[in-house]
């Protein structure tokens, strides 16, 4: 989940302990890790290995383990209490750990060649996509046959497109401002199945959130189990969140400090997916450390179709709606790879031409 990929070379034992920490008890893997998962380590019952941004292979067959680094640097560190100094590796060099030294680190002889670094590329998108660019028109440019457009709706105010457009993150930007969305007649993805929501946002300075404010949202308004609604969550700091009405789960960074943030959504789906365990937030490309959760399994209707910047269940409190800036809004029909998620944060689409 967090992006970094690992290669296992020949028999090997390993455990997941989390998106950021994986222990090699024996074995020979390679390691890949992109921008947004630096930081992530990789033990064995001699060592540990912190990635500074890189890829490295680790050989822990033999009693004396091996790292090597192809890309980048680390820091080595020996389980040994006696020798507990980091050591810094760079980019085309080894060490090995020596446990019948008392575990200490010295300089190897680099062998790239022992290990498998056929690291995976971004795969094209498979599923049609809803595209706004946002470039002073709410058109859909994406890949479905029958395009999406939206329109803009008031409450007793008459819309201008004047008036809701501005410098966008790339290009121009959609203004949400009190009194306006946007309504699409697009229905959204029902039931459990996978989906991802990419896009840009940021908060201007002046405006702060005290509740969670819809962002966009489409299904049961007044069926808190039916309705799909990606927010910023004002009582969490400025979170992100999904939220189906019960259930929920709350990112941890603010993105209300007035710069605009890469925010992307990622539900992985089947059968009785639950919405706590199934569901994957990403802000700027790195995955989202959870502050809060509560279970219920997704189940999104499609009586209502999407609206960006208007709350299916409180469509007049204001303060429940998202108003800011939003550019590069995308609506997937499958879970997104971090990897495809990272290019998402430089305006690019992973294609048939990157492979």
């Amino acid at each position: 989940d967090s992006g970094a990929e690992i290669i296992f070379k020949g028999k090997a034992k390993a455990r997941l302990e989390n998106a950021m920490r994986v222990h090699l008890d024996y074995g020979k893997v390679s390691v890949e890790v992109p921008p947004p998962a630096q930081g992530f380590k990789l033990t064995t019952q001699q060592l540990s290995v912190n990635d500074l941004g890189t890829s490295f292979g680790v050989d822990a067959n033999q009693e004396e383990h091996e790292v090597h680094v192809f890309k980048g640097k680390v820091t080595v560190m020996p389980s040994s209490i006696v020798f507990d100094q980091e050591t810094e590796v760079t980019e085309g060099k080894a060490v090995k750990v020596y446990p019948q030294q008392s575990s200490k680190l010295k300089p190897y002889s680099f062998a790239a060649m022992n290990f498998d670094r056929e690291f995976s590329e971004p795969k094209e998108i498979q599923k049609p996509f809803l595209h706004y660019t946002f470039e002073e028109d709410l058109k859909d440019s994406g890949t479905h046959l029958l395009k999406h457009t939206g329109e803009f709706r008031s409450r007793n105010l008459k819309p201008t497109h004047l008036q809701s457009w501005a410098k966008g993150r790339f290009g121009k930007g959609l203004h949400l401002k009190p009194g306006y969305w946007v309504q699409t007649p697009y229905l959204g993805v029902h039931g459990s199945e996978p989906r991802s929501i990419s896009m840009w946002i940021r908060v201007l300075p002046s405006q702060k959130f005290t509740k969670p404010a819809s962002i966009l949202a489409w299904g049961h308004g007044h069926a808190s189990k039916k309705k799909w609604q990606v927010m910023l969550d004002g009582n969490n700091g400025g979170a992100l969140r999904v939220s189906l009405g019960k259930g929920y789960v709350v990112g941890s960074t603010d993105l209300q400090d007035g710069h605009w943030h890469h925010i992307c959504a990622v539900f992985l789906g089947g059968r009785g997916a639950d919405i706590r365990t199934h569901l994957r937030l990403y802000v700027n490309g790195k995955l989202e450390t959870l502050k809060k959760t509560q279970l219920q399994k997704v189940n999104t209707a499609s009586d209502e179709m999407m609206v960006i910047g208007q709350n299916l269940t409180f469509k007049n409190d204001e303060s429940r709606i998202f108003k800011g800036l939003i550019d590069e809004l995308y609506i997937f029909e499958e879970a997104l790879h971090p990897n495809q998620i990272e290019l998402l944060g430089h305006n690019q689409l992973p294609q048939k031409e990157q492979l």
